[in-house]
Order: structure tokens, then sequence, then C-alpha cells
């Protein structure tokens, strides 16, 4: 109760009185509001007359998937619906290099396979590798028939390609 007066003191300081003045509302430049009900005959929307679930699936309430080139190429004749791609198209895909490239991959494929295979593997592995001094079987890097494989922080660093 003790505020009051001193809030009364804070609305009569000429800095708020200016404030307020410069902030109020003029009441003549707002619309009028409309008095009484509002028109019952506002059309009612179509959609939401009966089950909702089975209103979606019209076709007055659908609309075309937009998908990116790429997507396009990957879901080609896996829908039904028409779709609307957009983005320019990606480049033509050179067919002897992407042929020369699958060929190379086999190739290396085979190759670690067949290495994978082999029953006597020379294995070399340095003891500053380990990991943990409880964990014995477990190295950071390990060098297995002349080709170093190790482990970084995020992933598997292993021989590259070829």
């Amino acid at each position: 109760m003790s505020d009051e007066p001193e809030a009364k003191n804070i609305l009569t300081a000429p800095f708020v009185r200016h404030l307020l003045r410069s902030t109020q509302i003029n009441l003549s430049s707002r619309p009028t509001p409309s008095r009484g009900p509002r028109s019952k005959h506002l059309p009612r929307n179509k959609a939401n007359l009966g089950n909702l679930d089975l209103a979606v699936l019209k076709a007055e309430n659908q609309n075309t998937t937009h998908v990116t080139p790429r997507i396009s190429e990957l879901a080609e004749g896996l829908f039904r619906e028409r779709i609307e791609v957009i983005g320019p198209r990606p480049a033509p895909i050179n067919k002897t290099q992407a042929f020369a490239e699958k060929k190379r991959t086999l190739l290396r494929l085979q190759e670690l396979y067949d290495n994978a295979k082999r029953v006597k593997k020379k294995i070399d592995y340095r003891k500053t590798d380990r990991i943990g001094r409880e964990l014995d079987k477990f190295y950071k890097a390990v060098n297995i028939d002349g080709c170093d494989y190790s482990v970084s922080s995020k992933c598997l660093v292993y021989p590259p390609l070829g």
C-alpha cells in the first residue's frame, strides 16, 4: 500500500507524462467493431465434411509432389502419382567413365576379398598403438601384409584404392 503514492508520483513525472501522451491510441482511427451475429450464409469448407482421413485422399485436396532431379531419377518407376521436377537437369553421366569406375571398384573389392581369405597373414603392431593397459587386444593402428590400417577419432583409415 505504501507503493501507491510513489506510483502516482512516477505517473506525474514530466518524462512519463510525455511518453503516455505520445502513445495514446486515437480511437477514431480504429474501425468500429461490428455488432450482432456473423453471417450464417458463409460457404462451408467441404474438406471438413465427413471423415477427415478420407477427405485428404480426395483428388481436389491433394498437391503434386515436388522433387529435385536427382530424387526424380532415384524414384523413377516407384510411384504412380505425377512428380513435379524442380531445378536444373543434372549433368549427363559419361557411361564409359562410369563403367570404368565400376570395374575398378570390383577389382579392388576382389583384391580385398582375396587378401581376407588368405590364411597366413603377416600382422605387425606396436605397443604404443595400444588403446589402454586393460585393453590388450585393441590397437589404434596395425600393419597387415604391408598395409597400414589406423583408427582416427572419427573413422577407420585404410589404404586408398588402387
